[in-house]
C-alpha cells in the first residue's frame, strides 16, 4: 500500500492518512505510534484487589468478552488472580485475550490457566466473520511469519532461544552457527527488519554493555516466542546448534562480567548480569543437564554474586544444589572433595539465611564436616571457614567459632586481604564477646570497623550473608549497650543503618533493620522499632527471606503489646512464631525472641503462660545455663515467680543473683544494674537495706553516659527513694 499512499499524499497535500500495519510504510512525513499491548497488572508482587484489577485494560477486555459468552460471569475473589495471570501470560494481546475469554463458556479462569501450557493450541475458535487469519492465534502469527523471507524466518526462529537480548548477543550467536549467516547476509540488519515487522520488540529497558554504556534489548512476546520455538524445533540441527551457542555465549559472558563485578565496574556489571539473568539461567540449565563442570565454573562466581547482591537466595540454593549434583557424577579426587565441602557449607549458609536453622542446614553442615574429616583437616578456604563460623555461633559453640575467626585472620595475613581481615575480626569478636567478656569482643570488632570504613569491599566467590563491617557495627552496638555505654551504642546502631542503606544489598538491609529494631525496642523507642520492623517486613517479602519476615512479625507484635494493644500484639507474635516453626535448634538470637514472646504475655496479664514459655525453652535447651544467652529471660522469670507467689522469693532472688554475678563476670554493667535493682527492691520490701542495694549504688555510680535510658532513670529513682544510707 505504500506506493499508493505516497501518490495520494503527493497529489492531495492537505490529506491526512491513518494506517495500521505490522510495520511502518517508510514514507517521508510518516510519524510512528507503536500500539502497545493492553495494560497489565503486576502479578509478581502483592496481589491487587478486585477493584484495582478492574481498572486494567486487559482485565476489562477479558471480563467483557467472557460475559458475551457467559452472562453470569463476574470478577470475584475466587477467579481474580487467575484472570490477571491469564492476561499477563497472554502478553496483553487483545486477540489472545478474546480467544481465551471465549473459552469461559466451558472452562473457569482457573481451569484455563492450568490448560495454558500451549497458548497456540488452546486459543482458537474466533468469530466466523473475522478474516481466517484472526480466528486462531496460531493463524495470526503464522500469517505474519509467512510474509517473511526464508532467511528472516530462520533468524526469527533462532532468536526464540533468548529470553530477551541485545542486538550484539543475537548477532554473535547467529554468526557462530556454521552455515547460518551466509555471504551477503547482515544479521544486524535482519534483526532490525524483524523489529520493524513487529515480530521483535525493542524493550524500553537498557542493558549495560562492556563499555559501560547502554543498548536497547530485543524481546519477543511469549505468544510469538512459543510459535518461533515450534518453527526452530522443526530443524533439529539448527535447534541443537542454537541452544549450544546460546549457552556458550552466556557462559563466557558470565565469566567476563564476574571480572568486572569484582572490580571498579561493579554496578555496571551487576546491571548487565541482571538484564540477562533469564538467559544466564537457560545457559546454566543447559550445562547442568550435560554435566559440563568446566562451563558451569565459568558462570558460578558471577551468578553467585548477582544473586547475593539482589537478595535471590532461593536461586543461590538451586545453583549450589546443581553444582553438588554435577560434582557427585564426576570422578573422586581431593580437589573434588574440597569443592564439595565449600559448596555444602555455602548451601548451609544460604538455607540458614532464608529459612533459619532447619534440619536441612544441620545436614549440610554435617556433610561438610564429614568430608573434612575424610580429608584429614578442614580446608583453609574462606567460604568453608566462614560457613563453619556461622554454624558454631548459631549452636553457641563459641570456642570453636573463635578458632574459625583465628583461621580466617591467618588466611587474611597470607593473602594480605583487608576484606578477609574484617570477616576474621567479626567472627573472633562475636565469639570472644560471649566466651570471655563483651569488652574483649568489642576490641576485635573495633578493628573490623576501622578496616571496613577504610577499605572498599571486594567481591569474592561464595560470599554470603550481611556485609561483615555492618555486622561489626550491630554486634558492637549490643556489646556497648551491655557494657553500659548506651549513647555510643546508639551511635553504632545508627551508623550501621546509614551504611546498610548506602550498600543496596537486600540481605544486609534485612539484617540491619532487625538488629537495630531490637536495639530500639530495648531502649524503649517503640515508634522507631515499629518503623524498622515494617521496613524489614517489606524487604523480606520482596526477596523471600522467610526468617526475616517471621522476625518482623514478632517485633511488630511486641511493639503493639508494649503499647497496650495486647490481643492484637499477641496474635501477631503467635503468627510470627508459627512461621518460625520447623527450626531444629534455635539460632543464636532465639532466646531473645522467646523472651519477647514471654514478656508480651506478661504485659497482657498472662503471667502463667509467660512462665510456661520460659520453662519450655529451658527444657528444650537442656541446660539452664543457656540463659546466659538471654539474661533478660532470667530477670523476667524471677519477676513472674514473685508475682505468682511470695513463697517464690528465694527462687527469684537466686535467679537475679545469678544474672548479677554472670553479668559482672562478662563486664555487662547494664544487665548487672537491672539485676541489682530487683534484688534491692526485694530487700527493701523486707525492710532490709543490704548487699543488693549497696551493689546498685556502686554499679550506678560507675556509669558515665546513657542516664536518660529507662534502666538508669529507674535506678536513679530507686536510689533517691532509699535516701542517704551507708
Amino acid at each position: 500500500a505504500a506506493v499508493g499512499v505516497a501518490e495520494l499524499m503527493q497529489y492531495c497535500p492537505r490529506l491526512k492518512m491513518l494506517a495500521t500495519s505490522r510495520e511502518a510504510l517508510h514514507l517521508r512525513g510518516e510519524r510512528l505510534y507503536p500500539v502497545q499491548p493492553l495494560g497489565l497488572p503486576d502479578v509478581n508482587g502483592k496481589h491487587p484487589g478486585i477493584d484495582e484489577l478492574a481498572h486494567y485494560e486487559a482485565v476489562q477486555l477479558f471480563v467483557e468478552r467472557a460475559q458475551a459468552v457467559r452472562p453470569s460471569f463476574e470478577l470475584n475473589e475466587e477467579n481474580a488472580r487467575a484472570v490477571a495471570e491469564l492476561c499477563v501470560r497472554l502478553d496483553g494481546l487483545p486477540l489472545a485475550i478474546e480467544l481465551a475469554a471465549a473459552r469461559t463458556r466451558i472452562f473457569s479462569p482457573q481451569a484455563l490457566q492450568q490448560r495454558l501450557g500451549s497458548r497456540l493450541s488452546l486459543l482458537q475458535g474466533g468469530a466466523r466473520d473475522l478474516p481466517e487469519r484472526q480466528q486462531t492465534l496460531r493463524d495470526t502469527i503464522g500469517w505474519s511469519y509467512e510474509l517473511l523471507e526464508p532467511h528472516e524466518q530462520r533468524l526469527f526462529a533462532l532468536v526464540s532461544v533468548f529470553s530477551s537480548c541485545t542486538f550484539e548477543a543475537a548477532a554473535e550467536v547467529a554468526e557462530s552457527i556454521e552455515g547460518f549467516a551466509g555471504p551477503g547476509l547482515d544479521v544486524l540488519e535482519e534483526l532490525v527488519s524483524l523489529a520493524d515487522k513487529s515480530l521483535l520488540r525493542l524493550a524500553d529497558e537498557r542493558s549495560n554493555g562492556s563499555n559501560g554504556g547502554g543498548e536497547p534489548r530485543l524481546r519477543m512476546l511469549e505468544t510469538i516466542r512459543e510459535y518461533a520455538t515450534e518453527r526452530l524445533r522443526e530443524e533439529p540441527e539448527l535447534h541443537a546448534a542454537a541452544c549450544r551457542e546460546h549457552a556458550a555465549y552466556f557462559a563466557d559472558f558470565a565469566g567476563q562480567q564476574w571480572r568486572r563485578m569484582a572490580g571498579a565496574e561493579r554496578e555496571a556489571a551487576t546491571a548487565a548480569m541482571a538484564a540477562d539473568v533469564e538467559n544466564l539461567k537457560i545457559s546454566w540449565r543447559y550445562w547442568v543437564d550435560r554435566g559440563e563442570l568446566a562451563q558451569l565454573q565459568k558462570m558460578v562466581d558471577g551468578l553467585w554474586l548477582l544473586y547475593d547482591r539482589r537478595g535471590w537466595y532461593q536461586a543461590i540454593m538451586e545453583l549450589t544444589t546443581d553444582l553438588l549434583n554435577v560434582l557427585s557424577g564426576g570422578p573422586s579426587s581431593p580437589e573434588q572433595a574440597q569443592q564439595e565441602i565449600m559448596l555444602q557449607t555455602s548451601l548451609a549458609r544460604a538455607l540458614l539465611a532464608v529459612k533459619g536453622y532447619t534440619p536441612e542446614v544441620e545436614e549440610a553442615y554435617r556433610r561438610a564436616l564429614a568430608l573434612s574429616e575424610g580429608q584429614g583437616e578442614i580446608p583453609q578456604l574462606f567460604p568453608v571457614l566462614r560457613g563453619l563460623a556461622s554454624y558454631y555461633l548459631y549452636r553457641g559453640e563459641y570456642d570453636k567459632g573463635a578458632q574459625m575467626g583465628r583461621k580466617i585472620l591467618a588466611l587474611a595475613e597470607r593473602e594480605d586481604d583487608d576484606d578477609l581481615r574484617v570477616h576474621g575480626y567479626l567472627v573472633l569478636g562475636a565469639n570472644m564477646g560471649f566466651l570471655r567478656s563483651f569488652r574483649e569482643g568489642l576490641a576485635q570488632l573495633d578493628q573490623g570497623i576501622a578496616l571496613f570504613e577504610r577499605e572498599q569491599q571486594s567481591a569474592r566467590p561464595f560470599q554470603l550473608g550481611a556485609y561483615p563491617g555492618i555486622v561489626c557495627y550491630t554486634s558492637s552496638a549490643f556489646f556497648l549497650w551491655w557494657l553500659g555505654y548506651a549513647d555510643r551504642a546508639l551511635e553504632r546502631a545508627e551508623r550501621a543503618m546509614t551504611l546498610a542503606r548506602s550498600l543496596n544489598h537486600p540481605f544486609t538491609m534485612a539484617y540491619t533493620l532487625h538488629h537495630t529494631a531490637v536495639f530500639l525496642l530495648w531502649r524503649g523507642d517503640s515508634e522507631g522499632a515499629q518503623k524498622r520492623a515494617r521496613a524489614m517486613c517489606e524487604v523480606a517479602e520482596a526477596h523471600g527471606f522467610q526468617i526475616w519476615n517471621s522476625l518482623a512479625e514478632i517485633l511488630q507484635g511486641a511493639v503493639q503489646t508494649a503499647r497496650g494493644e495486647t490481643e492484637a500484639g499477641l496474635a501477631r507474635i503467635e503468627q510470627g512464631f508459627r512461621e518460625y516453626q520447623g527450626l531444629k535448634s534455635p539460632p543464636v538470637f532465639f532466646p531473645e525472641l522467646v523472651n519477647i514472646r514471654a514478656l508480651a504475655y506478661a504485659q497482657a496479664g498472662k503471667g502463667g503462660a509467660a512462665l510456661e514459655l520460659i520453662d519450655a525453652f529451658v527444657k528444650d535447651a537442656g541446660d539452664e545455663m543457656v540463659l546466659l544467652q538471654a539474661p533478660e529471660m532470667a530477670l523476667l522469670k524471677g519477676e513472674l515467680l514473685l508475682a505468682k507467689s511470695s513463697e517464690n522469693r528465694a527462687e527469684a532472688a537466686a535467679l537475679w543473683r545469678w544474672v548479677l554475678d554472670a553479668s559482672l563476670q562478662m563486664e555487662g554493667k547494664l544487665m548487672a544494674l537491672r539485676a541489682a535493682m530487683r534484688l534491692c527492691r526485694l530487700e527493701a520490701s523486707e525492710g532490709n537495706i543490704g548487699e543488693g542495694c549497696r551493689l546498685l549504688r556502686e554499679i550506678y555510680g560507675s556509669f558515665t553516659e546513657g542516664f536518660e535510658t529507662v534502666a538508669l532513670r529507674e535506678a536513679r529513682g530507686m536510689l533517691e527513694e532509699l535516701g542517704d544510707w551507708r
